[in-house]
């Protein structure tokens, strides 16, 4: 960039809603963080400033939409080391991109190493990962979340593990539940109401440890559909669904077609009360766009109209008349009925009585 930055950085964190892209976890200097404005041409972000103090590994930027911080753009830090305060959550506001403020910071029991952190705006509690906690001290892998209320003061309020020993990763909250990439146990969901594990998909079975740094690495759901992605260094890309989530399903593939349903019985057409007769398809057939309604089948007279409904008589059973544009010819002649047989002759009276 044109600020003279690193080449390479650990992650990169954009705030849609304001359009400014944050880079974070280059090694150059303690203001690591660098701010690029995506809004006059996101294919060329324009690099305008940094910000920071230790080390920021990691973050989440949002601007709030309601409440007491609204329109606040507010960046969470997640501070792996740093000179003489080591690892720590820092809060920040990046809302004046030429007044960057620090708000607060807190720490942990054991903090060695602040990897991640994810905001649960709905709760205002923040879910940190300590990716070296598990790796130095042989515990099982550990989320550590704060009160995040008040953004001058996080307080922290507990830690929960589910009492696997791997090494903690990137995590994400959608919907109540905390996805955790955990390296060798794999992709973990935290139910956050109870902090309990309510799932897991092991992209790693190979074995767990928190000395193996394989397996899975990071985790993203797409609120929209409730997929769920996780990149293995292993075994790479797994695309999952959570069943379980309030998120919609992801649609199921569609059916193979089936028979189309009998046609219904004829109900007439639009001109079928006092033109009933069509040109264009036969009785029975479904009716749509411009039919040719005839009066009756010995008229010649027609007219144009819409016929949204099924037809109940042909012009002639069984044929089509010309097009409008040809006098129709009309049917032909029915045959005249024969006469009725004639009256027997009445018998005679009988004669008179003698």
């Amino acid at each position: 960039d044109s600020g003279g930055g690193p080449k390479g950085s650990h992650n990169v964190v954009v705030d849609e809603v304001s359009g400014y892209l944050y880079r974070v976890g280059g090694w150059n200097d303690n203001k690591n963080v660098r701010m690029y404005d995506l809004n006059a041409n996101p294919a060329a972000p324009q690099y305008i400033g940094k910000f920071g103090e230790g080390y920021v590994h990691d973050g989440q930027v949002t601007t709030f939409a309601s409440g007491p911080y609204a329109g606040k753009q507010i960046f969470f830090a997640a501070r792996a080391l740093g000179w003489g305060w080591g690892a720590r959550l820092q809060i920040w506001d990046v809302t004046d991109k030429s007044a960057i403020a620090l708000l607060g910071n807190g720490t942990w029991p054991g903090a060695v190493y602040s990897h991640n952190v994810w905001v649960d705006i709905g709760t205002m509690r923040a879910y940190v990962g300590d990716e070296l906690f598990s790796y130095s001290s042989g515990a099982p892998t550990t989320i550590f979340e704060f009160n995040v209320s008040d953004l001058s003061s996080p307080s922290f309020l507990t830690s929960f593990t589910n009492g696997v020993g791997a090494i903690s990763h990137n995590h994400i909250c959608r919907n109540g539940r905390l996805y955790v990439a955990n390296y060798a146990s794999g992709m973990r969901v935290f139910d956050l109401s109870s902090r309990s594990e309510m799932g897991y998909f092991d992209t790693y079975p190979d074995g767990d440890g928190t000395k193996n740094w394989n397996g899975a690495w990071g985790t993203y759901v797409f609120p929209a559909s409730g997929l769920v992605v996780v990149s293995d260094q292993n075994r790479g890309l797994f695309v999952l669904e959570d069943l379980g989530s309030s998120a919609p399903s992801h649609p199921p593939p569609p059916s193979p077609p089936t028979s189309p349903p009998p046609p219904s019985p004829p109900t007439g057409c639009a001109c079928a009360v006092s033109h009933p007769y069509c040109w264009g398809i036969h009785s029975g057939e479904q009716a749509s766009g411009d039919l040719y309604c005839y009066e009756s089948a010995s008229s010649s007279s027609w007219h144009a109209t819409i016929c949204p409904g099924t037809c109940t008589s042909d012009y002639v059973s069984g044929a089509m008349p010309p097009p409008p544009s040809a006098s129709p010819s009309p049917p032909p002649p029915s045959a005249s009925p024969l006469p009725p047989p004639p009256s027997a002759s009445p018998s005679p009276p009988p004669p008179p009585a003698p």
